[in-house]
């Protein structure tokens, strides 16, 4: 046989210990007692699945809302808005679409993503946008 140099298994234990409901060594008063990481119930964890999926519905929303915003300003050029201002006001709804879009994305990786500290940065960007895109709606004068 191979020699298994110093590596041996250790001996079944054929009794185990009485669980008393207490734990063998109780922490000191004042000390934090700390249980292993494979015991703990992790909240929010994501998935690099989840990640991936969530990454190329992101790459898809965005190739479906440039089309929207190059169509948008087009329409708008047809209805007699001066060219650079149907071009922003297509750049601002692309930018208040990404971002209303990209809340639903950030509940789908991890639900600990929707908390205020993601959704309202991205909820008050895509209402500024969307309030900009309108402002720039009006036809130009003659």
């Amino acid at each position: 046989m191979a020699d298994n140099k110093g590596f041996t298994l250790p001996e079944p234990v054929n009794n185990p210990p009485e669980n008393t409901g207490t734990p063998a060594n109780p922490p000191a008063s004042g000390t934090l007692a700390v249980t292993p990481a494979a015991e703990q119930a992790v909240i929010g964890m994501t998935n690099t699945k989840d990640i991936a999926i969530a990454g190329g519905l992101l790459l898809v929303m965005l190739m479906v809302l440039l089309v929207v915003r190059s169509n948008y300003a087009t329409w708008r050029v047809k209805n007699r808005v001066a060219p650079s201002q149907a071009n922003a006001s297509g750049w601002f709804l692309f930018l208040g679409l990404t971002a209303l879009g990209g809340i639903p994305l950030l509940g789908f990786v991890s639900s600990a993503l929707l908390g205020p500290l993601y959704t309202i940065p991205l909820g008050s960007l895509a209402a500024l946008c969307l309030i900009a895109s309108i402002a720039t709606f009006s036809p130009r004068k003659n």
